[in-house]
């Protein structure tokens, strides 16, 4: 059985040497040492079992040797990159505050100190034979199958179903998260397995630590994860983050999904290309098809692109725990396959008939387990609007909350709230609450997925600016929490991750939406990110805001501008250098014009060439007009000029009575 979370990992066993080498016995080690330091002669390299973008993992035997005997066990040491000498005190200080923070962690690998070997940092830790990453790959299919996954077993102690790797490798980073680290590595090679075949995580957030750091190459310092686990606001943390809790999240998923498939997300793609997938086109990886409906939702709740969207490492766990239960057996025989059939019939007893049959396609019965046929699922594009189950679910009521109806997640004005204000008084069944209004006697009831709690005014979602600037981050932002005594978490652009401080030390600021167009202002000579100016080369120009990303950096296109050769679709802004423009705010009708024109780059050429048509068309008629006018006038000359000759001349008409009568019919 797992240890409980939070209970101190048992001691470790290692070899005593007395006398001949053939008569070894067993002891136990004390893990009570509050000193990191690991003394360098005390520790051996004997050869490196693993190589990663942060470190290689060597196979080394701790000593604590006397003048009577030689004691030793097998340890891990983690190599880190070369660091300059300079700034060697430096990284040992917060790889010692990293140690203090892991002790106690039961389903995170035991790190037992920090020693210095060759020049470069290492971390000493417990030695596991192998991970998930190594138990793929030798297997056939290279990949953990579904029983594993799925912990669907039958041995001679039980039959368990629920989400075996899944629960331990969640119980792990949601010890790191109750100690304020993240991991940001996730991915097979670094879920380890104990003797016990127990998930534990082999990462405790080191590229958290390098990244950024002055004493590490360019390369690994800007380095914030693997490529193909790596969700998008890792890739540029601050210009698209920041990271937090929620990251790690998408690591999961990534982590689950490769086992239940066997190739990594993105599987063959160059770095490149999974960047444009990942952060340009808002696509997510594809996974298993057949999988029940609530673990195929929280595996595509993993995979949102704004990390307030995405299920948090509770929301998770207990999604896996849903399906977690154990059936005590006596032995493996028939009657543990007939419990296994009792088990699968559960299953499609319990399961809606539509997902049992669309599992049952894509997955068939083998002693007691399900075996993957290869059907993979293509998931929806993340929306740059709308809450998800996940985002809606964080903010948990209480009586006594102050509260107002959830604004829409597009809506940049709060009209039309059913609820301005009002106040829990108590919990109601199906989700629903009791609220008190202002100038309303009884108590209201209420869905509590359409309330917000509010807190000084100030609600998680709203645009915030900071009082005291900073130079180093811009100073307005989107406020992601906000607990009852007014302490508040707000993404900048800036930051890596989120600011901590009190609601005292912030404004409400501006809104912006999707939807909405936006120009630099007159002011602002050099922005933080390229802009477009309009043709020319004279004033900005002006773009339309397609995404909101959760730092409140957003990202814009110009329908107004002909995107030709290799230009860029998207640009971005810092929202403290634009002004929204509309219609209504434009003073004149040339700048009203203008942003007529700012909605799509064909329009000034279509309005050249209608009024061209035009034009034509007008003066075409016009000169047909006025050459039927003329031709009419050159025909009455004619005919006065004719009357006149006539009546003017008695010759011409002695001729034509002469002519009458010699050439008249019959004569």
């Amino acid at each position: 059985m797992a240890q409980d979370i939070g209970t101190p990992p048992v001691p470790f066993d290692f070899e005593l040497l007395v006398g001949d080498p053939e008569n070894l016995r067993t002891v136990k080690a004390s893990s009570s040492s509050t000193d990191p330091w690991i003394e360098p002669e005390r520790l051996k390299l004997r050869h490196r079992i693993g190589r990663g973008p942060f470190g290689d993992v060597w196979l080394a035997t701790h000593h604590q040797s006397t003048e009577d005997y030689d004691e030793y066990h097998e340890v891990a040491a983690k190599m880190l990159p070369p660091i300059r000498e300079e700034h060697m005190k430096t990284a040992l200080e917060k790889f010692f505050e990293l140690y203090f923070q892991c002790q106690g962690a039961a389903r995170v690998f035991w790190l037992l100190g920090i020693s210095i070997l060759n020049g470069r940092i290492c971390m000493i830790m417990n030695f596991y034979e192998g991970s998930v990453g190594d138990k793929m790959a030798r297997l056939r299919e290279g990949r953990i199958s579904l029983p594993d996954v799925l912990r669907i077993l039958v041995n001679a102690k039980s039959a368990v179903l629920g989400f075996r790797y899944g629960i331990d490798l969640a119980q792990g980073i949601l010890e790191l998260h109750s100690k304020g680290i993240l991991v940001l590595n996730l991915k097979p090679s670094n879920v380890l397995l104990d003797d016990t075949d127990q998930a534990i995580l082999g990462d405790v957030g080191i590229p958290n630590i390098l990244f950024g750091s002055s004493f590490l190459s360019s390369d690994t310092a800007n380095r914030l994860g693997t490529p193909n686990y790596m969700a998008p606001e890792q890739w540029e943390p601050e210009v698209r983050g920041p990271v937090s809790f929620e990251t790690d999240s998408w690591g999961f998923g990534c982590t689950i999904v490769e086992m239940l498939i066997g190739n990594q997300p993105w599987y063959g793609c160059p770095v490149g290309e999974v960047y444009r997938s990942v952060v340009e086109k808002y696509e997510k990886p594809q996974i298993p098809g057949g999988l029940p409906s609530s673990v195929e939702n929280v595996l595509s709740g993993c995979f949102e692109y704004d990390l307030r969207n995405r299920p948090s490492m509770v929301d998770i766990l207990s999604v896996f725990r849903s399906w977690d239960f154990n059936l005590h057996l006596t032995s493996k025989t028939a009657f543990s396959r007939m419990i296994s059939k009792l088990v699968f019939d559960m299953l499609r007893v319990s399961w809606p008939r539509n997902e049992w049959e669309c599992c049952a396609r894509n997955a068939v019965v083998n002693d007691g387990g399900w075996r993957y046929l290869g059907i993979h699922k293509t998931l929806a594009k993340s929306s740059s609007t709308g809450y998800t189950q996940w985002s809606l679910s964080k903010d948990h009521l209480e009586v006594g909350d102050t509260v107002r109806s959830r604004k829409p997640s597009n809506s940049c004005n709060p009209q039309n709230m059913e609820v301005p204000e009002g106040n829990v008084v108590g919990n109601a069944d199906h989700g629903f609450v009791l609220v008190r209004l202002h100038g309303v006697h009884d108590p209201v009831r209420i869905h509590a997925s359409t309330l917000e709690r509010v807190t000084n005014g100030l609600g998680a979602g709203d645009w915030v600016r900071i009082k005291e600037e900073d130079d180093k981050h811009s100073p307005v932002g989107i406020l992601h929490s906000i607990n009852r005594e007014g302490r508040v978490s707000v993404g900048f652009i800036g930051l890596r991750t989120l600011w901590k401080g009190n609601c005292s030390e912030l404004e409400m600021a501006e809104s912006y939406c999707v939807g909405q167009f936006i120009r630099l202002k007159p002011n602002v000579l050099s922005p933080r990110f390229e802009w477009l100016r309009r043709r020319g080369g004279g004033t900005w120009a002006t773009g339309k805001i397609s995404w909101i990303l959760p730092n409140g950096c957003l990202v814009v296109n110009f329908p107004g501008m002909l995107n030709i050769w290799n230009a860029p679709n998207t640009y971005l802004a810092d929202p403290s250098e634009v002004n929204v423009v509309s219609f209504k705010n434009c003073p004149n009708m040339i700048e009203k014009y203008q942003h007529v024109e700012d909605h799509h780059w064909a329009i000034r050429p279509v309005l050249i060439a209608f009024g061209l048509l035009s034009t034509v068309k007008v003066g075409m008629t016009i000169g047909k007009k006025i050459g039927r006018n003329m031709n009419v006038n050159a025909m009455e000359n004619e005919s006065q000029y004719t009357d006149s000759q006539n009546a003017s001349s008695p010759t011409s008409t002695w001729k034509s009575s002469v002519a009458n009568i010699l050439f008249r019919e019959g004569s």
